[in-house]
């Protein structure tokens, strides 16, 4: 089971697509800083304070966690690396375990770029906070770490159980747009802008667990339950992909 967390761990690391991945997820956010400056210098825009900047890969972390997924596990059917696994006498389990934990990895790395970029632009760009104290930064990173590493073993086990298919890459690609929409329609149900809150009974019961328990929408908003339930929504991803993973996986033909 090391040699193939291993394996897969360098592979990762050495793959083209997660290298690109990482780039987008480094200038992105250094370009948008850059339209502010400009907006800044010419429409007098005013001072540019760390919320505007800080939690820009909230915006697009499910996107880019997903995509990066995508890339280095797809292709392991493709150049036929988990056939050789299989051969070489390699478990499905430990195959299918390894890769998820593989996307797991994916999402941590992913957020302490993202997170070291913005620590660098707040510290050298902007005027610092004025909605967050330093304790609600490191509370809000900690629960977007946990995001990300839940999605990367939900999208990579999509990728296993259909053996890197282009289907795969569609069906991702469209829970993470459509979470990423529903959240938006979660906390405006949950917390109106305008209007009055119209929710009860059992819908209220179903948009609060969503908006507690699934991890896709720790990236809408700031932190607003104890971390328990950040951990519990976590957990409970990684361990339906894992499950879902080996149970499926098992019964997959590998050409």
């Amino acid at each position: 089971m090391f040699r193939i967390l291993y394996s897969d761990t360098r592979k990762i690391l050495t793959h083209s697509g997660f290298k690109i991945c990482l780039i987008i997820n480094i200038t992105y956010p250094l370009i948008t800083l850059l339209l502010l400056k400009l907006l800044q210098l010419f429409i007098n825009r005013g001072d540019i304070n760390a919320d505007s900047v800080a939690f820009l890969y909230a915006s697009f972390a499910s996107l880019l966690v997903t995509a990066s997924t995508l890339l280095t596990t797809a292709c392991e059917f493709s150049d036929g690396c988990i056939r050789n696994k299989l051969i070489s006498g390699a478990g499905r389990h430990e195959v299918v375990i390894s890769a998820i934990i593989g996307g797991m990895f994916q999402g941590l790395i992913h957020t302490m770029t993202a997170f070291v970029t913005s620590v660098f632009m707040c510290l050298v760009f902007t005027t610092g906070f004025d909605g967050y104290s330093i304790s609600e930064v490191a509370d809000y990173w900690l629960v977007i770490t946990f995001a990300t590493m839940a999605i990367g073993a939900f999208s990579t086990m999509i990728v296993m159980v259909m053996r890197g298919g282009k289907l795969s890459y569609v069906i991702s690609l469209v829970i993470s747009v459509g979470m990423s929409i529903g959240s938006m329609e979660v906390l405006d149900k949950l917390f109106p802008s305008a209007g009055k809150f119209d929710l009860a009974g059992s819908k209220l019961l179903i948009y609060t667990s969503i908006d507690r328990f699934v991890p896709y929408m720790y990236l809408a908003v700031r932190p607003h339950y104890g971390f328990g339930s950040y951990i519990v929504g976590t957990l409970g991803l990684v361990i339906i992909s894992m499950a879902i993973g080996v149970m499926l996986f098992n019964r997959k033909e590998i050409s």
